[in-house]
């Protein structure tokens, strides 16, 4: 039996959200709804030259990893994206605590 490798909870966040915003559409989203809750609307698709269909998948990405949560709005149960602070303020603090560390390791010159 292969032996699988031990990964620490933070090295799994850490990949995980750098997996998640390491797409600058994905980043570009964040930054839209953070400022605006409508602007995922047909100028948001041109500007970045994407298809619906590529935002749809992206925005169930980010919601599936928690960065957004979607509800329904209205009678038309129009789907409305916004960002979970919690989850964002969690990762910034495991960021920190990550930079913190390898800031204060020595570092080794290369021969």
């Amino acid at each position: 039996m292969e032996k699988l490798p031990y990964y620490t909870y933070r090295q799994i966040t850490v990949g995980k959200m750098t997996n998640l915003m390491g797409s600058p559409l994905r980043v570009a989203i964040i930054e839209c709804i953070s400022n605006n809750k409508s602007c995922l609307d047909k100028d948001f698709i041109e500007k970045h030259q994407i298809s619906v269909t590529v935002l749809k998948k992206n925005l169930r990405a980010l919601n599936k990893g928690g960065i957004l949560t979607k509800y329904s709005v209205g009678r038309n149960k129009a789907i409305v994206y916004k960002l979970n602070h919690q989850k964002l303020e969690d990762f910034k603090i495991i960021f920190e605590e990550l930079y913190d560390e390898i800031k204060v390791a020595p570092s080794k010159k290369v021969k």
